[in-house]
């Protein structure tokens, strides 16, 4: 079976049950595992799941653990990119950048302890899910047979707040810094012009503030399962000429160009505004901010078998690796703790719009971002 990262080889479902009755039999050990606060897997040399405790079968719902037994990690949970190769789990191109098998990996190789944090998009019944998890591993050897004990930490809280710490004490701050500069200014300023100038400076950081804090609400909503759309009648091109004039007056707009295609239509239909604003938002700030100076960030939207198709392109090509982490919740090419955008991109435009999202990528035409919708 070919591989793009780790060894594809598997063990048969009997040796799998050999190594299950002989785990199970070790009392201590089973209520060791169960004991623990957190899911605590053991795997066999080809990674596959061989005992687990109970947390395990709550996390993922199951009705016993004769579901997962002889699957990989990501198998069992569902991760999207199980099914990408004939091998499963961690085979696929992404799986070389999943904190997961090269935690395993890495113990394999070492013979030590390993701690990678994981971030992991699972389909689970039918729901966008995702994790982010601290993975530890650690070496065991029973009846001259290695295994390894896999422990799955959810440190999806945490990621969250120091997401929203970032946001809060930086982004939210520095507008309002700027907004209390320029009134400061502005209330010693004697000059008409001068004073309608600032204002108007006054007036876009503050609607900035509002908007991020109003983004993050609903993103929390959205994970939360709170948010509710609300769908009117929109207008395509109603909806892009505003999205232009509002992030044009952007700092990440500044020197650079936001264009309306040419091949873009006008085209009426029914969604909720508010959540597809936030998405075009995403995606053109994103692109602006990828943009270098004096060169054009181009949007427009297309009608195309029953299927309202809006896209956002610059002229920037992403690498393999970021291509392939790109809608992973946590991650970004901003830096740590930044990783939002294109998560929420992804969550809001399929569990809430119930349409796709994709990218194409490449150094002739740069990075295209599209939203397809039913029309």
């Amino acid at each position: 079976m070919e591989s793009k990262h780790a060894p594809a080889e598997r063990t048969s479902a009997e040796d799998i049950k050999r190594k299950n009755n002989r785990i199970s039999s070790l009392d201590n050990l089973r209520f060791l595992l169960d004991a623990l606060p957190y899911v605590a897997v053991i795997l066999d040399k080809n990674r596959q799941i061989v005992y687990s405790n109970s947390r395990f079968i709550t996390m993922l719902n199951v009705e016993s653990f004769d579901i997962i037994i002889s699957l990989r990690p990501g198998e069992a949970v569902n991760c999207v990119h199980s099914k990408e190769m004939y091998a499963g789990c961690g085979t696929a191109e992404s799986c070389r950048y999943c904190g997961a098998v090269n935690a395993i990996l890495e113990t394999q190789k070492t013979g030590n302890p390993a701690i990678h944090e994981c971030r992991i998009h699972s389909d689970m019944q039918g729901q966008f899910v995702t994790f982010d998890l601290e993975v530890s591993t650690s070496p065991f050897i029973l009846d001259d047979e290695q295994f390894i004990v896999m422990t799955l930490k959810d440190i999806s809280d945490e990621k969250r707040r120091k997401i929203l710490e970032r946001i809060f004490f930086h982004d939210v701050l520095n507008s309002a810094g700027v907004v209390s500069g320029f009134l400061s200014i502005l209330k010693d300023e004697d000059d008409p012009a001068q004073m309608k100038e600032y204002a108007g400076i006054a007036l876009n950081s503050n609607e900035r503030l509002i908007e991020e804090i109003l983004a993050q609400k609903q993103l929390v909503a959205a994970e939360n399962n709170e948010l509710i759309p609300e769908p009117r009648n929109v207008s395509s091109l109603n909806m892009l000429n505003q999205l232009i004039t509002q992030m044009k007056q952007h700092i990440v707009a500044e020197n650079k160009n936001i264009i309306l295609s040419e091949s873009s239509e006008n085209i009426t239909f029914t969604i909720d505004p508010v959540i597809l604003r936030r998405i075009l938002i995403n995606l053109v700030k994103n692109a602006l901010e990828a943009t270098e100076q004096h060169n054009n960030v181009i949007v427009g939207c297309e009608l195309k078998q029953n299927e309202i198709i809006f896209f956002v392109n610059n002229n920037t090509a992403l690498s393999r690796e970021i291509q392939l982490q790109i809608f992973k919740r946590s991650f970004s090419t901003k830096g740590a703790d930044r990783g939002i955008g294109t998560f929420s991109v992804k969550l809001l435009t399929e569990k809430y719009l119930k349409g796709k999202v994709w990218f194409e990528s490449n150094q002739h035409n740069g990075t295209t971002f599209f939203v397809s919708l039913p029309a």
